[in-house]
């Protein structure tokens, strides 16, 4: 799998839950960086370019003290492809119509 594709599916996830009685905004994740790219040695380059790609798409993320790549997804700064905006709206419109949840 590629970057890009967890991305969008951590964005996927935070939309999901967006439709939850809590109505939370933002989401957490991690990736392990040996898992995740099959390495061993992780460079800072490698580091570099993962954050780079997740502030691409208006996602926050930080490293952890065992290299772990911690991600944060704001919906309300993120940058949704075209499905991803289509279901935030039905999930903020559901949110709100539902649970009371004025986001």
């Amino acid at each position: 799998m590629n970057m890009m594709n967890t991305l969008d599916q951590f964005i996927d996830t935070a939309i999901n839950r967006l439709g939850s009685e809590s109505g939370t905004m933002a989401s957490q994740f991690f990736i392990d960086p040996r898992t995740y790219f099959g390495r061993q040695r992780i460079t800072q380059k490698l580091i570099d370019d993962a954050i780079a790609l997740c502030e691409s798409r208006g996602l926050y993320a930080t490293v952890d003290q065992m290299n772990n790549l911690l991600v944060t997804v704001n919906l309300g700064c993120c940058r949704f492809n075209p499905l991803q905006a289509e279901a935030f709206n039905t999930a903020l419109l559901y949110t709100r119509t539902v649970h009371g949840n004025q986001l």
